[in-house]
Formats: structure tokens, sequence, C-alpha cells
């Protein structure tokens, strides 16, 4: 929070929204929108990888962690592979780094392909 109360750090569920072209209404819940999505409301793969991302975007970088998602830093670090212009094989390694280094319960992935 910022010194006026008001969240700061990254619009993830914006962000997705904005990469599949999905709107958002003003009286549009997020829960309610993955609820639908549970109880088999008709969807195709991109709909499925949109509600996946999203349930991946509320999950914390590792247990008790509270600055970060798991899927904001992903994002920051596939950012800095660009800018930087690492290679694959750095990223994996600087990835499987970080999972040794980061406590129980981390939930970054093994590889980003």
């Amino acid at each position: 929070m910022d010194n006026n109360g008001e969240e700061v750090g990254d619009d993830i569920t914006g962000m997705l929204r904005d990469a599949y072209g999905i709107p958002m209404c003003a009286d549009e819940d997020m829960g309610d929108m993955l609820d639908a999505e549970m109880s088999g409301m008709p969807s195709d793969n991109s709909a499925a990888q949109f509600y996946k991302l999203l349930e991946d975007s509320k999950k914390p970088l590792y247990p008790g962690c509270d600055k970060m998602s798991m899927m904001s830093f992903l994002i920051r670090f596939w950012n800095y592979k660009c800018v930087g212009g690492m290679s694959d094989k750095s990223f994996k390694e600087m990835l499987q780094l970080m999972r040794e280094s980061f406590p129980e319960g981390c939930t970054l992935p093994e590889n980003f392909t």
C-alpha cells in the first residue's frame, strides 16, 4: 500500500484481460467469473487458459509472501530476460536457482516453456 492507503503493484487481472480481449464490467466480481468457469460454463481453449492464468495470479510466490504473486514475479523475470537478452538456458538455470533458494512451498515452475 502507498501513503494514501491504495494498493500498489501489478494489475495482473487487467493485463490478462487486455491480452485476451475480455472487458471488465463495473459490477463484475473476479470470484464470480471463476465460479462460473468452474461450474462447467462452456469455454474454448483460450478461455480455459485465461481462467487458469487468472487463478495463478492469486497464488503467492511462496507461503507468507505478500509482496508479489508468482505470476507477477514471472512476468517481471520474463521481462528482464527479454530486455537483457538472456538465453533460454540461462533463464532456465536462474529459475532453478531461485526455486532452490526460495522458502519451501515456492510456486515457481520448473521451466517457462
